[in-house]
Formats: C-alpha cells, sequence, structure tokens
C-alpha cells in the first residue's frame, strides 16, 4: 500500500469514527451540515420504482419494528463446518441468547446482539453475503458503516476506559479485542487469512450460496446494561427472542422466494421483502435518522 492510500485509509477510518461519537453523543440535534455532506455517499442504484403496496406494507412493517438483529443463512460452526444456521434458528423457534465477550468493561455474558439502529444490524447481515454485497445495491459503502460504527465504539472505550493514560493497557485492550473479533466474529463467515475491518466489510463471506437476513424485532424484554461503548450502538438482552416478536425479515431478492417459500412451508407468517427495495425506501431519510 503506498503513503498516499494508508493517509487516505486512515483520513477515512478516524474521521468516520469521530463522526460515529458525535452524532451518538448529540442524538437529539439538528444536524443539517452533516445530512448534506453525508448525503454525496449515500448512494444506492435504483431498480423499479417502489410500488405503493410495498411502501404500504413496508411502512406497517416499520411501525412494529422497535429493534433489529443482522445475521446470515450460514455459518461455521466451533469445528469449522458450514452450518444452515438460520434454518436451525427457526426450528429452535427463535434466536437464542449467545456467549459473548466483547463488552471487557462489564465482562463474559449470554446474549442477543440487537440495536435500534437499523443499518447497524444491517452490516452484520451484510457480512454474510458471499464475496460481499453488490457495489451500489446498499445505501453507503459497507467500509463507511464499519469504519463508522465499529471505530466510533473503539473511541469510546478508550474515553470510557481512560486508556489514553495507560499505553500498555490501551495495547492489551485492542489487542484482545482484535483476537476476539477473529475467533468470535470473523470466523463465523469467513476461514480466510485474517483481513482488516475495511476488506471484512467489502469483502463478506467465503461460504458460496450464503446471504445476510435483517430481522425486524417488535420488541426485546430483559435488557442486560452495558458499558457505553457498546450501549451506543447496541442493546443487549439476555431473554431468547421468539419468532413471534419478529416484525418481518429482509434478505436479497435473489432469495426472497426461496425464504418466503421455507416460511410458509413451516408455516410461520412473516412478511418477506428485497432488501434493495427497503434499502430504496430508506434512501428518502436523513443521514441523521439512519444513525439515530
Amino acid at each position: 500500500m503506498t503513503y498516499n492510500k494508508l493517509m487516505l485509509k486512515s483520513l477515512q477510518k478516524w474521521s468516520l469514527g469521530w463522526l460515529g461519537v458525535y452524532m451518538a453523543s448529540t442524538k437529539n440535534g439538528r444536524h443539517f451540515i452533516v445530512d448534506h455532506i453525508m448525503s454525496l455517499f449515500l448512494r444506492v442504484q435504483g431498480g423499479d420504482e417502489l410500488s405503493d403496496n410495498f411502501i404500504n406494507k413496508y411502512s406497517a412493517s416499520l411501525k412494529q419494528a422497535k429493534y433489529w438483529h443482522g445475521t446470515g443463512w450460514m455459518q461455521y460452526d466451533a469445528d469449522g463446518k458450514v452450518q444452515n444456521t438460520f434454518k436451525n434458528t427457526l426450528l429452535e423457534g427463535g434466536l437464542s441468547p449467545n456467549h459473548d465477550v466483547f463488552d471487557v468493561s462489564t465482562g463474559e455474558m449470554s446474549s442477543i446482539s440487537c440495536t435500534n439502529i437499523r443499518v447497524y444490524a444491517r452490516i452484520y447481515a451484510d457480512m454474510h453475503s458471499y464475496i460481499g454485497v453488490k457495489r451500489n445495491s446498499r445505501l453507503g459503502e459497507p467500509f463507511m458503516w464499519g469504519y463508522y460504527f465499529i471505530v466510533s465504539s473503539a473511541l469510546m472505550a478508550v474515553y470510557h476506559m481512560r486508556l489514553w493514560t495507560n499505553a500498555k493497557k490501551r495495547h492489551i485492550m485492542e489487542d484482545s479485542a482484535k483476537a476476539n473479533m477473529k475467533g468470535i466474529w470473523i470466523n463465523k463467515v469467513s476461514h480466510r487469512k485474517y483481513i482488516s475491518l475495511k476488506d471484512f466489510f467489502v469483502r463478506g463471506t467465503d461460504i458460496p450460496d450464503n446471504f445476510g437476513i435483517l430481522i425486524g424485532l417488535k420488541n426485546i424484554d430483559d435488557i442486560i446494561k452495558t458499558s457505553p461503548y457498546i450501549s451506543m450502538h447496541e442493546t443487549r438482552t439476555s431473554s431468547a427472542l421468539s419468532i413471534d416478536t419478529w416484525s418481518h425479515l429482509e434478505v436479497p431478492r435473489d432469495y426472497k422466494d426461496k425464504m418466503t417459500n421455507i416460511l410458509r412451508r413451516a408455516k410461520i407468517e412473516i412478511p418477506v421483502y428485497a432488501i434493495e427495495d427497503c434499502e430504496q425506501y430508506w434512501s428518502r431519510v436523513s443521514f441523521s435518522s439512519l444513525v439515530s
């Protein structure tokens, strides 16, 4: 990587990270200038004009969706074997808490990570897309959102744990976070050699025919108190989220019929939308509304 490219990458990373911190700390403010600037980066390739039928149905689903969870059709298990994760989720009747070690301040827990920010959950769904999502099929580049959310959380962690005063402790925490990200997070979707945060969101999974699934959630109970750098973007629950708490699903257009048929055979009645149409719907919303 040339010096100029390295500097550009660093500028992107820290600018988006600090923007994430700023927006999280001023959620109730008005951000006209930020909205205008960021609208230049929120391009989505227009498909067919959205029908009134879609707009009415999707709007009704959004009124129910208070939280979001991003997942995928398939993942690697602890032994490195590909498992049909979502089918197992349906057979189990919903989402179940998993072991989580990312909140290094509060400690290990068993939880489900949710969020009230749709685009935050979407990047976790999109990391299940085989060799990454199609360019211009989403609002904003995948790496942009990766930097915005993940780097801002890291900056908040440095602040709240006062890591700027202890370089040794800061480096230990950084190494631990990277190890956890690789061992628990990245290895679920990719067995490629460890790659950067940017490349991870851009390149997606190495499991063929895999795809992301965005779940709208009507409500969650038993919310766990977490550190500020986690709670700035996430809400975690210790309870299972049964299928009847789901408002709808968003999947790539190429897999919409497949998902609809699977749910029909299982006698599960949940609306399924093409995520490309949903992105087009959200393209009318300001940046500050997308991240609040």
